[in-house]
């Protein structure tokens, strides 16, 4: 197919006393209307940072973010220290982006590096 993106997910859930919690892989895709893509390793540290530009995007859409840290954790959010997301050590999160939105980054207890990969929309 053509003018997508394929994102692939799965989660199952292993907790003594609890039934297995299993979402069974699926694939979702996304309809992609425009060429380009920005994608950067930045070093996020403890105190709070903003970040809005995307390169040479003109219209930034999916937005993905690994926490490359093998310790620690790193924060996001919407305004100051209005936090809505927190990626662990290893994690990864993907979310569509409002165009013109400021991202807030903070790393909790020392700093982190942070894979972040946007879409033109």
């Amino acid at each position: 197919m053509a003018d997508e993106i394929r994102v692939n997910f799965s989660l199952r859930s292993d907790l003594a006393n609890e039934d297995p919690i299993v979402i069974i892989p699926d694939q979702q895709l996304i309809t992609k209307s425009a060429i380009g893509c920005f994608s950067s390793t930045i070093t996020v540290g403890t105190s709070e940072e903003t970040f809005s530009t995307f390169g040479e995007l003109t219209t930034p859409g999916l937005v993905v973010v690994r926490n490359t840290d093998t310790t620690n954790q790193v924060l996001f959010g919407s305004a100051t220290g209005v936090y809505f997301m927190k990626l662990l050590a290893g994690e990864v999160n993907y979310w569509r982006i409002i165009p013109g939105a400021t991202l807030y980054i903070k790393a909790e207890v020392a700093a982190v590096k942070i894979h972040i990969t946007c879409l033109e929309n």
